[in-house]
């Protein structure tokens, strides 16, 4: 996710086109965002870790009062300096280690919510090259999350040679999703997507591999934290 800057990219493509545009069928109302009550209380990754370290060292040192008896009477068999390293390597360093997953798993708290729902409109760029047999279940994906603000996606076809385009234009049209279709010749997705940057006018923006499946809560919560 990104907030689109002023700013222009000196590998942006000329050789690019705009194919088509497929808009939706009919608008679905938007939902209003709906305001998340914040913590109270939010402690930072690295005071996070300060306490985990904290907790891991008086762990430590408790288990080393609790355990002086061990060496004590396994010196005399071992020796002291196996006896200690037999007490390490069983008992403080295992330990220790979950000493400090086990503080590390109570402090987590992630950073509270903006908003429940946002509605800001929200352009999806997908840059595909030969993607024909994936980019339905992608764009399928996008249409079933529980975004609630208006979402489009620009598909930013880099030189496909099979039918790439045409399964994006029959998924959209079933879906009744906005789709633009951006043809960039240039070798490199890389190239593909930043061409696509340029025909973005939305506040959000987010980049989503052609074969990938984006999860159902991932667009709302990605931008729930706009900040982030």
């Amino acid at each position: 996710m990104s907030l689109r800057g002023g700013a222009s990219n000196p590998h942006l493509a000329s050789a690019a086109s705009e194919v088509v545009l497929a808009p939706p069928e009919e608008s679905a109302p938007q939902a209003s965002a709906i305001p998340f009550l914040p913590r109270t209380l939010y402690i930072s990754v690295a005071a996070k870790f300060c306490l985990a370290m904290t907790f891991t060292g008086a762990w430590v040192c408790l288990s080393l009062w609790i355990s002086s008896g061990w060496v004590l009477d396994l010196a005399p068999v071992t020796g002291n300096a196996l006896a200690w390293a037999i007490v390490i390597l069983v008992a403080y360093l295992p330990g220790g280690i979950v000493a400090f997953l086990t503080a590390s798993l109570l402090l987590d708290r992630q950073p509270p919510l903006w908003v429940m729902s946002p509605t800001t409109p929200l352009t999806v760029i997908i840059a595909a090259r030969n993607e024909e047999r994936g980019i339905g279940k992608t764009i399928e994906a996008i249409s079933g999350t529980d975004y609630a603000g208006p979402v489009s996606i620009i598909l930013a076809d880099n030189g496909s040679t099979d039918r790439t385009c045409d399964a994006a234009r029959r998924t959209a049209a079933r879906l009744g999703i906005s789709l633009r279709i951006i043809s960039e010749l240039t070798p490199g997705k890389s190239i593909a997507r930043n061409t696509a940057l340029r025909k973005v006018d939305t506040a959000y923006v987010m980049d989503v591999a052609a074969d990938r499946l984006v999860p159902v809560k991932a667009m709302r919560r990605r931008h729930s934290r706009p900040a982030l």
